[in-house]
């Protein structure tokens, strides 16, 4: 990772992601809030349009990406979204602003992201060498964890201090700053392939996601992954936790553990590869941690309480950090925008399906039996990966 950090174009790219992650929807909302007397309820729904259009436009951005250089993608659209949140101040300063525009802005921000979701994943190979994605995507997904974990308390203290335009500010510079930087990288790129034909490049992305063995193996991996964990995660919050006399330091304790898990897996994905090997961390990763579930909650004494957490985030981090680096790995690079579209809009609609899959279990089974069958298909995605990944590629490349 250290080496990583010496490379121009790496910093540059780690920069623009760090201020991007923070240009979101957190601003929109503070205004809805104050300028319109809104409920958070009802301002949440401005993040809610934006999460919605990135699903339905994954897939057409996927094709255009892969038409495109991905650098002039993601420059253009942090451009836009620096702009339509100026047009948000501007509207403000001039008591012209109104719900609608708000709407519209959410919107567009929403189209930005779709593109920026499925561009950045595509363009890091191109600054990295293949051998260094894991190091490289854990590097990005540890900075991220923290950079949230501060917005998360940055929007508390502007809340406090009622300072919504402020917020706004600064995503808005955050947003313009981000394009300055990937403006910076110089990179070269691979020409981008000819049109086909929109119907047939797509057919083409999802052909290449299920007809190639290794990716199929990780696409079905994947999938019960987050189902499975979607499933565990509804259930921990049917735990009775009170009546067990858990305070809410312990609560804090919870999500603490799994914010620094996430950040330590992340962090960690690298240094094990190079030790066990690139497939064997993959499966590992959820057949040694997610057993941990199972002491989640627990009555151990202050901070303890969060150390089967802790583990279980650790290792799910570590799983996807492989699980992405593993994708731009084998995906050629003119299929990488498609694939990682497909790939997202798999992991976005399982999650969603996980809801109903617990709502159904919950109508037959306990609390406690559902977390257990969640639990197994966490450690069964791991042993997919392990009966089906490791022989087919384990000669070529641990």
């Amino acid at each position: 990772m250290i080496s990583l950090l010496r490379r121009r174009n790496f910093l540059l790219f780690l920069g623009s992601e760090l201020l991007g992650a923070q240009a979101s929807i957190i601003g929109l909302t503070l205004v809805a809030v104050a300028a319109f007397d809104q409920s958070f309820v009802t301002s949440s729904m401005l993040g809610a349009i934006q999460a919605i259009l990135m699903v339905l436009l994954a897939f057409p951005a996927g094709v255009w990406v892969d038409r495109m250089r991905r650098r002039p993608v993601l420059v253009t659209a942090a451009l836009a979204h620096s702009v339509l949140l100026f047009s948000v101040l501007a509207a403000w300063s001039l008591d012209l602003l109104t719900m609608s525009h708000l709407w519209v802005v959410a919107a567009g921000i929403g189209v930005a992201s779709a593109f920026t979701g499925v561009a950045r994943p595509s363009f890091l190979p191109t600054l990295v060498h293949r051998d260094a994605l894991i190091a490289a995507n854990g590097t990005l997904t540890a900075f991220g964890s923290l950079a949230g974990l501060g917005a998360g308390r940055a929007v508390k203290w502007l809340l406090a201090i009622a300072a919504a335009p402020v917020a706004l500010l600064i995503e808005a510079i955050g947003a313009l700053v981000s394009a300055f930087l990937l403006h910076q990288i110089n990179a070269p790129e691979a020409a981008a392939a000819g049109r086909r034909g929109f119907m047939k490049e797509f057919r083409e992305g999802l052909g290449f996601l299920g007809n190639y063995p290794p990716l199929r193996v990780v696409t079905f991996a994947t999938s019960l992954a987050y189902l499975s964990l979607t499933v565990v995660t509804v259930n921990q919050a049917r735990f009775p936790y009170n009546p067990m006399g858990l305070s809410d330091a312990t609560f804090g304790w919870l999500g603490t553990g799994g914010t620094a898990g996430a950040a330590a897996g992340a962090l960690l994905a690298w240094p094990i590869a190079r030790r066990i090997g690139r497939i064997r961390t993959f499966w590992l990763s959820l057949m040694a941690t997610q057993p941990f579930l199972l002491f989640v909650p627990n009555d151990w004494p202050g901070a303890f309480q969060a150390a089967p957490v802790f583990v279980q985030s650790l290792g799910f981090s570590v799983f996807v950090v492989t699980q992405v680096s593993c994708i731009q790995a084998i995906v050629p690079g003119g299929l990488l925008g498609r694939t990682t579209a497909a790939m997202y809009v798999l992991v976005t609609l399982l999650s969603m399906a996980g809801l109903l899959v617990s709502t159904l279990l919950n109508i037959f089974f306990s609390t406690q039996v559902v977390l257990l069958i969640g639990i197994a298909g966490l450690i069964a995605a791991g042993a997919v990966l392990m009966l089906s990944l490791q022989p087919a590629l384990s000669g070529k490349s641990s």
